[in-house]
């Protein structure tokens, strides 16, 4: 069964024209990784998610199905409770690895 992420990044790669194998190639993963993605058996990394974004457009609203982010004084613990109610386990496991990805970002030195 195809994945809500799985859909997304179908309409994302027919959009850019490129084909399965150069979307692995430009991801670094194989053919059969991507069609895993297509076909909803599998998720990316925050890196390969990262480079989905670069190469096809992928909107990280649409794959989380967000409305739009709130002012930062309406972003309380509710709305927080609310947004996560509504999320799949591989949207929870892909925010979790984008949490940690910038958290590294914002901790490391320069």
């Amino acid at each position: 069964m195809k994945s809500e992420f799985g859909r997304i990044f179908q309409i994302a790669l027919e959009r850019s024209g490129y084909s399965q194998k150069t979307a692995a190639d430009l991801l670094h993963v194989t053919p059969q990784t991507i069609n895993s993605y297509l076909n909803g058996r599998s998720i990316p990394n925050i890196e390969t998610f990262s480079a989905m974004m670069k190469y096809f457009g992928i909107d990280m609203l649409e794959v989380f199905d967000l409305d739009p982010i709130p002012k930062q004084e309406e972003f309380n613990r509710e709305k927080i409770c609310e947004i996560a109610k509504n999320l799949s386990t591989q949207q929870i496991t892909l925010l979790k690895g984008i949490l940690l990805y910038f958290h590294a970002i914002n901790t490391s030195s320069i």
